[in-house]
This record gives structure tokens, C-alpha cells and sequence, in this order.
């Protein structure tokens, strides 16, 4: 794949400005009573779902940490994390790192491999989306992502000390079929 060359990036994201991901709003427990004495329930017995509870409908999947943190339940449509005990998430649906500042999940979305940077989803299976991976120097690398040849985001950043590199991981992987089909399946 070919990226564009290195003087057309200006080491930020191009576009919409980074926004801090903010955390789901508390759930609130039933009120006592309104669910005439059958726990958690519409009027007509069945069970209604509260907020935070998974049913089969959920799009929420199981992220693991590279840097040794807490597990999360992810959600793609809103982009929320909520930590969860790691024995009981279920199978691992995809990865959470950093470029800096940023937050970044790596993960499969409706059997395409997906990159969420801060608010932006990338459709890595995309015929015109690509990734660059750079060693800037030892304590530096340079994390890229394309959309049609063009630049859409730039994000320099330390590596940290843990040895794990989403950038160089998700580049790992686009770089490898076996891997692009077999990834968080």
C-alpha cells in the first residue's frame, strides 16, 4: 500500500478536532412498585432490559487493554467503554490503545476490521482506507491512516515502556491476509 509522503503530514489529526470521550451516563435501579412485585418487568410480564444490561441485540464487545488496564465493554454505535471484570466479558473482540493522548479501539464490526481514533471510525477493509507505521526513533513512532491516497490522520507519539504498539499491530495485520480474515473472529 502507498502513503503519501511524509511532508504532506503536519503531525496532527486532519479534519474534526479531538473530543474527550465521555463516560456513559449513570443507571438508575427501577423504582420499588413499578413493576407490581415481578422484578424487573412491563405490565404485560416480560422482561425489559435496563440500561447496562446486555440481551442478544447488543453490539457491546469485550476490549482488552495493551497496556495491562482494565477490561471494557465497548460499544461502536456510541463509542462508550465501561469497565468489566475480565472473567466475565466473554471472548476478546478487539484491542484498546493509544496514539498520545488519543484513544484508539482496534476491533471487528459486523465482519469488517474497524479502527475507532477518538470520535472517527475507519472501515479498514475498505478497498480505499490504509495504514502507515513508522519508527520515527527510539522512543518515538508515527501512526498514519488514508482514505482514497489522501492523509486523514497523522498522529506521532511515544512508545511506551509495556512493549505493545497498536500502531504497529494494526499495521502488522493489514499487512497479513491470514491475519485481516482471522482477527477477532
Amino acid at each position: 500500500m502507498q502513503l503519501p509522503n511524509q511532508s504532506q503530514f503536519n503531525g496532527a489529526p486532519v479534519g474534526d478536532q479531538q473530543q474527550p470521550m465521555l463516560p456513559p451516563p449513570p443507571v438508575l435501579p427501577p423504582m420499588a412498585g413499578a413493576t407490581g412485585g415481578s422484578g424487573a418487568g412491563s405490565r404485560n410480564g416480560d422482561r425489559r432490559r435496563w440500561n447496562g444490561e446486555h440481551d442478544s441485540r447488543s453490539s457491546e464487545i469485550v476490549i482488552q487493554p495493551l497496556d495491562g488496564g482494565r477490561w471494557a465493554s465497548f460499544d461502536p454505535d456510541s463509542g462508550s467503554l465501561r469497565a468489566i471484570p475480565a472473567a466475565t466479558g466473554g471472548p476478546v473482540g478487539g484491542v484498546l490503545g493509544y496514539f498520545g493522548d488519543v484513544l484508539a479501539v482496534f476491533y471487528r464490526r459486523e465482519g469488517r476490521l474497524t479502527l475507532r481514533l477518538g470520535p472517527n471510525e475507519f472501515d479498514l477493509d475498505a478497498p480505499t482506507v490504509g495504514v502507515g507505521w513508522e519508527h520515527v526513533d527510539q522512543r518515538h513512532a508515527r501512526f498514519r491512516v488514508h482514505v482514497d491516497g489522501q492523509p486523514v490522520v497523522d498522529f506521532p507519539y511515544p512508545l511506551g515502556g509495556s512493549g505493545t504498539d497498536l500502531g504497529l499491530i494494526v499495521r502488522d495485520v493489514m499487512a497479513d491476509p491470514h491475519q485481516c480474515a482471522s482477527v477477532f473472529n
